[in-house]
């Protein structure tokens, strides 16, 4: 069985689980336009640093074939590294000023099978989770070949992530399953 794995690796959960405890001040991304989306990237300010959410595209194996899929990434920026990736986007400033209680994963990961033989596994991370006092920010990434990432809020906005099997591949010869695991990082 092929298996490609994009999730983020362990050196950028390891990043991610360093906040839990401390204050999330702000998050710093492109307007909305039609949708809670925004294009590539979403800068984090966390204590008295800055993070980047990345979601851009790489050349990976999907399904046999050589395709471009957006990749999540998470790192330590610079605060001028955050900036939009649009022509003429300009970003916004929300404010959050809340401790992080946790901070969860959610990996998703779909399969395809050629009769009973499961042949393909492509395993990603589809959404950062942060548990604050009163609320949650989602940070979601849109489907394998789109660099979008949704940004929800709210008290229950993990409920806004979309099921694992809204994404799977279609086929007459193949059938595709989706299965959904949360990491928490506490």
């Amino acid at each position: 069985m092929k298996t490609v794995d994009i999730r983020l690796p362990k050196s950028q959960k390891t990043l991610l689980k360093e906040l839990i405890g401390k204050e999330f001040k702000k998050f710093r991304c492109d307007k909305f336009h039609f949708r809670p989306a925004v294009y590539q990237i979403i800068g984090l300010f966390v204590g008295d640093n800055q993070y980047a959410l990345k979601n851009e595209i790489q050349p990976i194996d999907y399904y046999g074939s050589e395709e471009d899929v957006a990749v999540l990434s998470f790192d330590q920026v610079d605060e001028q590294e955050i900036s939009s990736h649009v022509i003429g986007g300009k970003q916004v400033d929300t404010p959050i000023n809340q401790q992080i209680n946790n901070i969860r994963l959610v990996e998703d990961t779909h399969i395809m099978s050629l009769g009973e033989e499961d042949a393909y596994r492509f395993s990603y991370t589809k959404a950062i989770i942060f548990d604050l006092k009163d609320r949650q920010i989602v940070l979601e990434k849109d489907i394998w070949f789109s660099e979008d990432i949704l940004i929800y809020r709210g008290l229950n906005a993990e409920s806004k992530i979309a099921a694992p099997e809204a994404e799977l591949e279609e086929s007459d010869v193949c059938q595709f399953r989706a299965e959904r695991r949360f990491e928490s990082l506490l």
